[in-house]
């Protein structure tokens, strides 16, 4: 099995604690529009996401691991985290890695997002099978497929 995507995958990393560093800390509307603008190329080092950064979406904050949920619109989301995220560290996996501020997370990233066409993501979704994944994870399987209409 071959696929070639048209983009490079964006990375996360959960920070428990805030680096000193000189990347972004850009105010977007939601995380979905921090991706957006990873990928268009306005942070090519990648940005750092705090609960402040985000002003519209209303699921971020527990959905990213900022906070629990504390109402019924929050209860709704699936909360993973033991303990709340500080800070979430984005950035594209062809980011150059010389004298990168945060070089130690860029290879080891807590989640990828896979961004593509329609089609891509179509053919991608055609190979995946449930018993492809750990047995841990098999009654919880989650998979989310963001695709961009370029």
């Amino acid at each position: 099995m071959s696929i070639r995507l048209s983009q490079s995958p964006i990375a996360v990393k959960f920070l428990h604690e805030i680096p000193e560093c000189d990347l972004p800390q850009p105010e977007v509307r939601s995380y979905c529009d921090a991706l957006g603008k990873l990928r268009d190329g306005e942070f090519p080092r990648g940005m750092i996401l705090r609960p402040e950064s985000i002003g519209v979406c209303v699921w971020s904050p527990v959905a990213l691991g900022f906070r629990p949920p504390v109402n019924d619109i929050d209860g709704s989301v699936p909360c993973r985290f033991d303990k709340p995220v500080q800070a979430l560290f984005v950035f594209s996996l062809d980011t150059a890695q010389a004298d990168h501020p945060l070089v130690e997370f860029l290879q080891d990233p807590d989640v990828i997002t896979l961004v593509s066409s329609p089609e891509e993501m179509k053919k991608i979704a055609s190979y995946l099978r449930p018993e492809d994944f750990g047995l841990e994870h098999a009654d919880d399987l989650l998979f989310t497929m963001n695709s961009d209409f370029v």
